[in-house]
């Protein structure tokens, strides 16, 4: 009899907290301004904005919310079909410097790097795997 309001307790506790959510959306555009603008909304700062190349493409953005491990905080996640890596890590050199964690290969042959919250204010990972290339940044959304 003991588990049963254990058990009510636990389902009443679970149903008042927040579920993950991700939206999707579909972009086209200069995808360099979109990632500063990105940045800069969850409380980033660029370097330089001189002499930044268009970056003309199509791309996907998902942003979620609610999840325990961002802690508040959302994770926006942007994916880019193909390898557009170099433009976008070059891209990303000139506005941030160079990363916190320089281009590395792992096993499955997907190249990553990314840029600590030192660097640009917000934590944010590129890679490129077999199908595409991707930003996913995590920080707090700024109002």
């Amino acid at each position: 009899m003991k588990t049963f309001p254990t058990l009510v307790c636990a389902v009443l506790l679970g149903g008042c907290s927040e579920s993950p959510r991700t939206v999707t959306t579909t972009h086209s555009g200069d995808l360099g301004q979109f990632i500063l603008q990105t940045v800069e909304q969850h409380g980033g700062q660029t370097k330089n904005t001189n002499g930044l190349p268009q970056i003309p493409s199509q791309w996907r953005r998902d942003v979620t919310t609610g999840a325990e491990y961002l802690d508040g905080r959302e994770q926006v996640v942007i994916r880019i079909a193909g390898d557009h890596f170099q433009k976008i890590t070059g891209y990303l050199a000139q506005a941030y410097g160079p990363p916190s964690e320089p281009t590395t290969t792992v096993t499955n042959g997907v190249v990553h790097g990314w840029y600590w919250g030192t660097n640009m204010g917000v934590g944010l990972q590129f890679y490129r795997d077999q199908k595409e290339t991707g930003l996913i940044l995590v920080g707090e959304l700024k109002k």
